[in-house]
């Protein structure tokens, strides 16, 4: 058998499982590409929605973080609460398990917090004719669903990859509202107080 022979069987043996083997690998590769963008479109519009949905509270949210604090703006903060979204959590629910296993168990949370905070705020909305006891107690838990809901999604931005920007914003952005408020406040207050005729000296000569 000659070499050119020789040369040729192994190239016809070789080149088909060669082919095979370079396309198996690329269509891998692409099948990969493809995973990782469809991940990385996942955790983009579930950190929109977690932006939007803490925003909204965060705003309100004094700055100290105490319960106590946030009383003045509990009826604001718990219809925010109501107003809250869960619509790409649940229109995306079966593509979740493509997210690690840190990055879906602070999610999961987030938003079970974000349906009670839902579910609260709605009651004392429905319950926003009575008077008394009952409303106060529907207030007080409404402003706890809030605050458990807020702290959790700010923990499922802080896990999710590409969230840590938009959790480090909001932190910065805590209670803005209020602050805003509080100014213009101090502004209304000087301008009365500056309008106000000065009392005649009783002292002065007549």
């Amino acid at each position: 058998m000659s070499a050119s022979n020789t040369t040729g069987d192994i190239l016809t043996a070789v080149v088909p499982v060669a082919t095979f083997a370079g396309g198996y690998f690329l269509s891998y590769w692409d099948r990969n590409r493809d995973a990782r963008k469809r991940l990385a479109n996942l955790r983009s519009i579930l950190i929109k929605e977690l932006d939007s949905n803490a925003g909204s509270l965060n705003k309100l949210w004094p700055v100290s973080n105490e319960l106590k604090d946030a009383v003045p703006f509990g009826e604001i903060i718990v219809h925010y609460g109501a107003d809250l979204s869960t619509s790409v959590y649940d229109s995306y629910l079966g593509r979740l398990d493509s997210l690690t296993a840190e990055e879906l168990s602070k999610v999961f949370r987030a938003y079970e917090s974000i349906k009670r905070a839902i579910e609260a705020g709605h009651a004392f909305e429905n319950a926003n004719a009575e008077k008394g006891e009952s409303r106060r107690n529907l207030l007080v838990a409404g402003l706890f669903a809030a605050d458990t809901a807020l702290a959790d999604m700010l923990t499922a931005l802080q896990s999710i990859k590409g969230g840590s920007e938009i959790y480090d914003r909001l932190l910065k952005k805590r209670g803005s509202e209020i602050q805003r408020a509080n100014e213009m406040q101090t502004a209304i207050d000087q301008a009365l107080a500056d309008n106000q005729p000065s009392e005649p000296d009783p002292s002065a000569s007549p």
